[in-house]
C-alpha cells in the first residue's frame, strides 16, 4: 500500500495580490513579506538594508488596499504586522515615494475601480456567451 502526501496552498485573496502588485511596482531597496502561512514575496531591487514585514492576520491585506497608508499604520498598531525595524520600512516607502500612489490614498479607489470593472466587463463577456 502507497501513501500519498498533498501539499495545499492558499490561493491569495483579492487584497493580498493588489497589495503585491503595488510593492513590485516599486522598484527600489530590499522589502521581504512574511506570511502565515510561511510563503515569502521580495520586492525592490534588493540593493540596501534589508526592511521585513512579517504579516500575523490577513486583514492587513485589506487594511492597506482600502485605507492606504492610514489603513497600513492602524494594521501594525492592531498587530497585523510587525517588524524588526520600523525605520527600515519607513525608509522603504520613502525610498518608493514617487511609486505608491496607491497606499498614499491618491490612487487606491481608482485602482480597484479598475479591477472592479474589468472584472464586471468579464463577468458580462461571460454572460453572454452562455445565454
Amino acid at each position: 500500500m502507497s501513501s500519498t502526501s498533498v501539499t495545499l496552498t492558499r490561493k491569495p485573496s483579492l487584497y493580498e495580490t493588489i497589495l503585491t502588485r503595488v510593492f513590485d511596482g516599486m522598484p527600489y531597496g530590499r522589502l521581504q513579506l512574511d506570511l502565515p502561512d510561511g510563503r515569502r514575496y521580495f520586492f525592490g531591487n534588493g540593493e540596501g538594508q534589508l526592511a521585513s514585514i512579517r504579516v500575523n492576520d490577513n486583514k492587513f491585506f485589506s487594511k492597506c488596499v482600502l485605507y492606504g497608508d492610514i489603513g497600513f499604520a492602524e494594521s501594525y498598531m492592531d498587530g497585523d504586522w510587525s517588524t524588526d525595524s520600523i525605520t527600515e520600512i519607513i525608509s522603504w516607502f520613502i525610498l518608493n515615494i514617487d511609486y505608491c500612489d496607491v497606499l498614499t490614498g491618491k490612487g487606491i479607489r481608482k485602482y480597484v475601480s479598475n479591477i472592479l470593472r474589468n472584472g464586471n466587463k468579464l463577468y458580462q463577456s461571460n454572460a453572454k456567451e452562455y445565454s
